[in-house]
């Protein structure tokens, strides 16, 4: 399951769909804790991307501005993949050896 093929869109969460069922679901409910947590970073993330497709629209462009919220928007993306990739390690450090085999 953790090599899986590589297709355009291929998600993380998708790395888990050929584990068996209850293993598939604990992978997914781990990956939904890590969002849930995580949900205030989300948000600013959201916001960021927001403020910089505002800033793209006025008259004159505050490149300073800009760039603030588009590094605001990649810290924020940055964080939430570090965190759900460590879920994965974990997940997977814990899983048998023929799990990680599917």
């Amino acid at each position: 399951w953790l090599i899986g093929r590589s297709n355009p869109g291929y998600s993380l969460e998708s790395a888990g769909s050929r584990l068996p069922a209850d293993d598939r679901k604990a992978f997914r409910q781990a990956l939904r804790e890590v969002r849930r947590e995580a949900r205030a970073i989300i948000l600013d993330g959201q916001q960021a991307r927001r403020e910089a497709a505002n800033l793209l629209q006025l008259p004159t462009l505050d490149t300073s501005a800009l760039a603030a919220a588009l590094e605001r928007a990649r810290n924020a993306d940055a964080t939430i993949r570090t965190r759900l990739e460590q879920r994965i390690i974990d997940f997977a450090a814990s899983s048998s050896p023929e799990d990680s085999q599917l």
